[in-house]
């Protein structure tokens, strides 16, 4: 484990109870966040109510002026980033439906992130499976009003199943 990191700039976009089959409580999940931020000489943060994407926008683009980056540059990289890969990625659209990968969403507040971000829409199928990390209550109240249709797969289907009972196991 690293105990010295001595950056120039550093931002800590989001603590969740994540990754915790790897520390030992969320509390050292988070002092272990948080000491990326300790010997920066810069901390940059974003306390908006922005979607994910924007919200990163705007901490990278804080970075980048810190850096150096021209404000041209920068507004010019902004206009033309379409986002990362598997991370609410456009990859169809076609016959008025628009098909959107969110592989990268493995943890709850990332999926009602995402869930947030793509509403309101007229008619959002979510495919959600893998395995759960936590309980998958709080996705409840996103799951009813938000999502049309559900299809659940892999280990955590059941868990899907028990908090949305219009889900569809596959």
């Amino acid at each position: 484990m690293t105990h010295n990191l001595d950056f120039f700039a550093a931002t800590v976009l989001n603590i969740t109870p994540d990754h915790l089959d790897w520390h030992e409580s969320f509390e050292e999940y988070k002092a272990c966040k948080m000491k990326i931020l300790k010997d920066a000489k810069h901390v940059v943060t974003c306390n908006e109510d922005l979607s994910p994407l924007d919200k990163n926008k705007r901490v990278a683009a804080d970075l980048a002026r810190l850096a150096g980056a021209s404000e041209e540059a920068i507004q010019t990289v902004l206009k033309n980033f379409k986002g990362l890969e598997h991370r609410c990625e456009t990859v169809l659209d076609r016959e008025g439906v628009t098909w959107i990968n969110d592989s990268k969403a493995t943890n709850l507040d990332a999926a009602m992130a995402a869930i947030k971000g793509l509403t309101p829409c007229d008619h959002l199928i979510m495919i959600a499976g893998g395995r759960a990390k936590t309980d998958l209550a709080p996705l409840k109240l996103y799951l009813r009003e938000s999502v049309a249709e559900l299809i659940v797969l892999g280990e955590s289907a059941a868990q899907f199943k028990d908090i949305d009972d219009r889900a569809i196991m596959v």
